[in-house]
């Protein structure tokens, strides 16, 4: 029986995933099972897989259905899933986690725990100062900080009473799974760091791909799932051909704004000052955040971040109000510099 089955899910991986697999075969002192969970690759993914003697199961395409058809084939009471462009390079990394794990679930009492690693983009040098942006947020243990990147470690027990990944979209499954353990277990910052592949930012454009992603999450924090379903469809037809149409997607959200009543406007914009004023603890990362490799990152905001002037603003009625505010004037000038970039390319506007 092996210590860990690692599922992989995958999708036209064949450039990216013999690195990881290779990382997998060097792991010390841990027996791990490796199943790699494809939802129709027309390259060779699945023939490197074999190659590596991990197990190929095949799925309907959708990372979340991907992960769960490899969690019911794994044969594991560990599970580790983690994605192909993804790099382990410490050889003991996922024995030190399964460690530290089996530590803190009895420190708990045997409760639910579920870790994460930090991140380190692999990807160019002029972007490294966004690039530490994200991977501070990586280091913390707050809410909507772990993403499906990170890797997400946790019994096979656990996996199953939270019901594994939610299959109702075709993205977002990671963010709903660490909702459900934020709820009912402890989350834990495994030591190790996972390197991932910065391909979608030099694909897309590193600005333009941290928008589109602050837009997802804040409209997956108020719920608002058919404007996540718009979203998603119009970024699925332009990911494969370069960066995504910003203009487009403001004219799609506005477009679902005006559906609604005028009177239901100023709720849905205190609610988005609500959501603007919670994340102001983001400013606080200018410095870098934790260190790599500690798995007590909570203590970093408990001295860097509760109880400081900002921290008690970010609580008021009047942060919520000035939050809603600033992200009105920032939706619509934002809409408006890439409507006006798009006509000086000269590009008519296609319907959103």
């Amino acid at each position: 029986m092996p210590d860990l089955s690692v599922v992989i899910p995958t999708l036209n991986e064949e450039q990216h995933l013999p690195h990881l697999l290779d990382d997998l075969s060097r792991q010390q002192s841990i027996q791990l099972e490796v199943v790699v969970a494809d939802g129709g690759s027309s390259d060779t993914t699945r023939s490197v897989a074999e190659q590596y003697s991990a197990r190929v199961v095949e799925s309907a395409a959708g990372r979340g259905r991907q992960m769960n058809a490899g969690a019911r084939a794994a044969s594991a009471s560990m599970l580790l899933f983690v994605h192909a462009d993804s790099r382990i390079p410490d050889p003991r990394q996922l024995e030190q986690a399964l460690r530290v794990l089996g530590w803190c679930s009895r420190q708990t009492g045997g409760g639910m725990v579920a870790g994460h690693f930090s991140l380190r983009f692999i990807g160019s040098a002029a972007d490294r100062r966004a690039f530490r942006f994200l991977e501070a947020k990586t280091r913390l243990n707050r809410e909507q900080t772990i993403s499906g990147d990170q890797g997400l470690l946790l019994l096979r027990r656990s996996f199953e009473e939270l019901g594994g990944f939610d299959e109702s979209l075709p993205f977002l499954e990671d963010q709903r799974l660490a909702e459900l353990i934020w709820r009912s277990a402890t989350w834990l910052l495994l030591p190790g760091v996972i390197e991932t592949s910065a391909r979608r930012f030099a694909r897309e454009g590193i600005t333009e791909r941290m928008i589109l992603n602050m837009l997802i999450m804040a409209l997956f924090s108020l719920g608002e799932n058919r404007c996540l379903a718009g979203i998603h469809s119009l970024y699925r037809e332009q990911s494969v051909t370069g960066p995504p149409d910003l203009a487009r997607v403001f004219r799609r959200l506005n477009r679902e704004l005006h559906r609604r009543p005028a009177l239901e406007w100023p709720t849905l914009w205190t609610r988005v000052g609500r959501y603007a004023a919670a994340n102001l603890w983001q400013l606080n990362l200018a410095g870098g955040g934790p260190r790599y490799g500690t798995f007590s990152a909570d203590s970093y905001h408990g001295r860097h971040w509760t109880g400081t002037t900002l921290h008690r603003f970010s609580r008021s009625a009047l942060a919520a109000m000035f939050g809603a505010f600033v992200s009105l004037v920032w939706f619509y000038g934002a809409w408006a510099r890439y409507e006006i970039r798009r006509l000086m390319r000269g590009e008519t506007a296609p319907r959103p």
